[in-house]
């Protein structure tokens, strides 16, 4: 009711009220507020101690109960929720370390965080130990990490093999914008690094065992769905036919020949779209027109690139040296034309 409009007013990235509240930078960020903010924080803190106090005491008041039993039931009369007689016992010792591991360090410092716990007392020698076994590359064998916990493992680009995963199972997902953002990434440090993460990651999920065909055919993927993924996983296969088609006009030039049907008299003339006749060369409006038209469409990142800086812009000596390739490549042109 007061936490939600609090964070939305002023920007607050952590949503956890104790995390937050234990932050130093949030109470030495008071002083750079206005007054407006110093009073807000202050109301919100003591409602959510307030709030804190009344839980802890519920708590402690419904450790122990009693009322009048009877019957069957007389057994149960005047015991407390840590000391009843035991109805059923489970014995999960061997469940968790097959979902998550066999760390016991590793799973006491998940409960210490979900409770708020900073000040927790742990040997150096212990803590060290853990985060060797937990971060080495066998940790996870024989457990459910990467398989059906987490995300799932086998390509470059998990998050799409983690949400093919999901939609094979008959989930459906939603298009959620939090703001402030929930999670934030890194940029990579170059464009071409993540084009090529990208192209051969999607090519890899499209050849192996969770394939879009087959997580229709053997799962609950929809039909719909599947076109989308089969259309993000062979990005890489489509260059190959871009690059022969973006390698048709300039055969065409090279060998005075066109592949696009030719229109009629009246098209051009009224269109501009190819020089009148009398011998003039050249390039009419039309033509200009839809070159510029194709380049702002297709090639948006590249121009885009000639004109940023820094590592989101194209380098000026590659430029320089696309320049001259292409004027070389114009010049050798206009001579086999001439010939």
């Amino acid at each position: 009711m007061f936490w939600i409009p609090f964070c939305k007013k002023y920007n607050v990235q952590v949503r956890a009220p104790f995390k937050y509240f234990q932050l130093d930078q949030s109470v030495m960020s008071i002083e750079t507020h206005s007054l407006e903010f110093q009073q807000e924080w202050k109301t919100m803190k003591d409602e959510y101690e307030r709030l804190s106090r009344n839980i802890e005491d519920a708590a402690r008041k419904s450790e122990a109960f009693g009322f009048a039993l009877v019957g069957e039931l007389a057994v149960f009369s005047n015991t407390g929720r840590r000391n009843h007689p035991a109805i059923v016992k489970v014995d999960c010792d061997e469940i968790l370390p097959k979902e998550y591991g066999n760390s016991k360090e590793f799973i006491k410092s998940v409960g210490h965080a979900l409770k708020g716990k900073t000040d927790i007392q742990m040997s150096p020698s212990n803590s060290l130990d853990a985060a060797y076994q937990v971060a080495g590359s066998a940790y996870e064998y024989g457990s459910s990490w990467r398989e059906k916990v987490g995300w799932i493992y086998g390509s470059t680009v998990e998050d799409i093999l983690t949400g093919l995963v999901i939609h094979k199972k008959g989930w459906r997902s939603g298009y959620c914008t939090p703001d402030p953002p929930a999670f934030l990434g890194c940029t990579p440090l170059a464009v071409m690094t993540q084009q090529k993460r990208w192209s051969t990651g999607l090519l890899e999920i499209f050849c192996n065992k969770n394939n879009p065909i087959s997580a229709t055919l053997k799962a609950n993927l929809q039909f719909r769905m599947c076109l989308a993924y089969l259309w993000v996983t062979t990005w890489g296969l489509r260059s190959i036919s871009e690059i022969c088609y973006a390698t048709l006009p300039a055969y065409c030039i090279i060998t005075n020949s066109n592949f696009l049907p030719k229109l009629t008299a009246l098209a051009t003339g009224l269109l501009g779209l190819q020089p009148p006749a009398g011998g003039r060369q050249g390039s009419e409006l039309g033509e200009v027109f839809c070159s510029v038209l194709v380049v702002l469409l297709w090639f948006r990142p590249f121009v885009e690139g000639l004109f940023r800086k820094g590592k989101y812009g194209i380098p000026l000596s590659t430029i320089c040296k696309s320049a001259v390739l292409t004027s070389l490549f114009v010049y050798l042109s206009k001579k086999c034309y001439k010939v």
